[in-house]
């Protein structure tokens, strides 16, 4: 399947119809990575209960869109990779 990101991932699940649930946050850095795990626990349990207990295949895709956040660079290159990992001066 490769690794291109989450929602690559979620399309790639939904386009096998493949039951998911699949949490999005626009103009979000990785910090917010596990907050569905907590804030949306109950979502998620949910979802589990319906699959796994009755049988019930549902794909779930909530879209985020922070208005007060400022946007935020979606694509980055090598360059970056490197300065944001291993430092390094302008």
């Amino acid at each position: 399947m490769g690794f291109f990101g989450s929602k690559h991932i979620a399309k790639k699940l939904a386009k096998a119809d493949s039951p998911h649930v699949f949490y999005s946050v626009d103009n979000a850095d990785h910090r917010i990575a596990a907050s569905p795990m907590t804030d949306n626990r109950h979502d998620i349990l949910s979802f589990l209960e319906k699959l796994v207990e009755k049988g019930e295949q549902s794909i779930i895709n909530t879209e985020v869109d922070q208005l007060e956040a400022a946007k935020k660079r979606k694509r980055f290159g090598i360059a970056d990779y490197i300065k944001s990992n291993f430092g390094g001066g302008n």
